[in-house]
């Protein structure tokens, strides 16, 4: 688990020349450019944010762009954590990595219907492994709205706004 840096430390014009990916796994066209929801900055509520990855530098990037918008985040390196963290605070939106060692993002999916199931419609999935066939059927099969990696600044905006517009 990483300590979340302040906001300020990251800068949205180096994130901007990063590459994206953003889709909605569980539609035709999987793999392909998809804008989900334009949403200005102005119309997307703070929220409380949890983001789950064994990638150090993911949950960094993460924490700093969300913080950037706002939000208040916090990280944790496993699915385990995860839930515990679950267990104990309310959260507005959950990133989660599919492929962890130990419980992974469908393990983590699992235990949260068991344990939390109305998180579920808050549960974005973010992972570089969009062409395996197990975690494409695994993303139909959940509907779970997914960031494919590598991502920008802007398709991370639009996805925290799909979940946190104040006109929601």
């Amino acid at each position: 688990e990483i300590a979340n840096r302040p906001a300020a430390a990251f800068r949205r014009d180096a994130v901007a020349r990063t590459r994206i990916g953003i889709d909605h796994c569980n539609e035709p066209g999987f793999g392909q450019r998809r804008v989900l929801l334009r949403v200005k900055p102005a119309e997307v509520r703070p929220g409380r944010i949890l983001v789950v990855d064994d990638e150090p530098v993911v949950l960094e990037v993460l924490a700093g762009l969300l913080g950037l918008q706002g939000h208040e985040v916090e990280t944790v390196g496993s699915g385990t954590a995860a839930l515990e963290k679950i267990a104990a605070i309310s959260y507005d939106l959950i990133f989660s990595d599919v492929r962890m060692p130990g419980l992974d993002g469908p393990g983590l999916y699992r235990e949260i219907s068991e344990r939390h199931p109305a998180l579920l419609a808050r549960l974005v999935y973010i992972t570089g492994d969009t062409l395996s066939p197990d975690v494409e059927a695994f993303l139909s099969r959940t509907a779970v709205t997914c960031l494919a990696k590598p991502f920008v600044f802007d398709d991370l905006e639009r996805v925290v706004g799909r979940f946190l517009s104040t006109g929601t």
